[in-house]
Formats: C-alpha cells, sequence, structure tokens
C-alpha cells in the first residue's frame, strides 16, 4: 500500500510539471508581442517640408503597452583585418513613445478608426542617407505584451532609397502606399 501511494504522488508531480512546462512554452511562444512593420517608407509634402513616414501594425489579439520606437542611421565601415564595424546615431522621431497600440482587428471592422495601425514621422532627410555609401536605415520597435507583460522589440532594415515611395499609408490593416 505504502508502494502505491508513492507511486501515484510521483505520477502527479511528474504530470503536474510536464503540465506546466506545456504551459509555459504555449506563453512563451504564442502569447508574444507581434508587430508587423512596413516594408516601404512613405514620402509627401506637408506645408512645403518633405515627410517620410513607417506603419506598424499590431497583429497580436491583446493590447501591446509601452510603446517604443527608434529610428537609427547605420554607417558601416571596414575594420582590420577583416568584417565591418557598424556605428549608429539616432534620428529624430515625431513621436517616440506610446502609452498602448490596440489589439488587432479584422479590416471589416475598421470603418473609421484603426487604433492597433501606428504611423510615425520624421523630417530627416533619410533620402539622402540611403543615397550615401554604406549607409542604412534601422526602426526599431519595444512593447510589451498586454496578457503576459512580456515584452519583444521588432526590427526593420531599409538599405535602399528603392524602399522610399511617395504617397501615404492606406487606411486600416494594408501597407500600400496610394
Amino acid at each position: 500500500m505504502d508502494k502505491i501511494f508513492i507511486y501515484n504522488i510521483l505520477i502527479g508531480i511528474t504530470t503536474s510539471v510536464i503540465g506546466s512546462f506545456i504551459f509555459l512554452i504555449f506563453i512563451l511562444i504564442f502569447l508574444r508581442p507581434r508587430i508587423k512593420i512596413s516594408n516601404n517608407i512613405a514620402c509627401y509634402f506637408e506645408n512645403g517640408i518633405k515627410i517620410y513616414r513607417f506603419k506598424i501594425m499590431n497583429t497580436s489579439l491583446y493590447t501591446g503597452y509601452d510603446v517604443s520606437l527608434s529610428l537609427r542611421s547605420l554607417r558601416e565601415i571596414p575594420s582590420e583585418p577583416f568584417g565591418k564595424d557598424v556605428f549608429p546615431s539616432e534620428l529624430v522621431l515625431g513621436t517616440s513613445n506610446f502609452t498602448n497600440i490596440h489589439p488587432w482587428r479584422p479590416s471589416f471592422m475598421c470603418k473609421n478608426y484603426a487604433h492597433h495601425c501606428i504611423q510615425v514621422k520624421t523630417i530627416e532627410d533619410i533620402e539622402n542617407i540611403l543615397n550615401s555609401d554604406n549607409y542604412s536605415l534601422q526602426l526599431q520597435v519595444t512593447l510589451r505584451h498586454g496578457l503576459t507583460g512580456l515584452s519583444k522589440s521588432f526590427i526593420a532594415n531599409y538599405s535602399t532609397v528603392k524602399r522610399i515611395l511617395d504617397g501615404q499609408f492606406e487606411f486600416g490593416n494594408s501597407f500600400e502606399i496610394i
């Protein structure tokens, strides 16, 4: 009788540990923040000033909190005896911090507002930066997941001036520039 009791306790502990491990893996994989960043940069004139816009969309089913964005110019310089060193310099964004970004909504639910999408702008001459040799741009988005509190960073790199398109981003879940 003592052996059966001990076996039952060991089986209970083992199944509890395995169940907790599976739940933890589920949380770490499926409940992390998910963000999409546009592959292109929208460019247009506003009051005679050239404006560049980046679009970010929350594709998670939960709100993202403490959203911070940073735009960097990266300069690659060859180093000895081989390889490259990267020298980043921060570029100014119109708004670089948001308290939250709402959860994803399908297009048919976005009539007048798409709060799960954010556009940030800069007036820095990024076209000139991308035309320069050994220069590229990097947009980094960092946020915390609304349910789990887990944070994650997302990075988009722009290495050619062909990524800058004239026009503005289409409303809602689209990254089209019209």
